[in-house]
C-alpha cells in the first residue's frame, strides 16, 4: 500500500541480545516491511512502485512523528 513513517532515532533504545525489538510502523496483516533506512535529514529518498515509476523526495518532506503513529501514504 505504499505507508512511511519518519520517527527520531531517539525513540529507539538500546536492547540486548535476546531482546524482542521494537515496533516502528503498525500494518495490517497483508502488508509486509519492504525496507528501513536511516537517513541525514538533507538526504532525497528514491521510491518505487512496482510497475518501476520513481519519485525523489527530501526526507525533510516526511512528517516527523512518533513511532506506530498515523502513517503518510505515498
Amino acid at each position: 500500500m505504499g505507508k512511511a513513517i519518519h520517527f527520531p532515532e531517539t525513540q529507539i533504545r538500546d536492547m540486548g541480545r535476546t531482546a524482542r525489538g521494537i515496533r516502528g510502523i503498525k500494518i495490517s496483516k497483508e502488508d509486509a516491511v519492504v525496507g528501513m533506512e536511516a537517513v541525514a535529514p538533507h538526504t532525497q529518498i528514491l521510491t518505487v512502485t512496482a510497475n518501476g515509476y520513481g519519485k525523489r523526495t527530501q526526507a525533510s518532506e516526511y512528517r516527523i512523528q512518533n513511532r506506530e503513529g498515523p502513517v503518510s501514504l505515498l
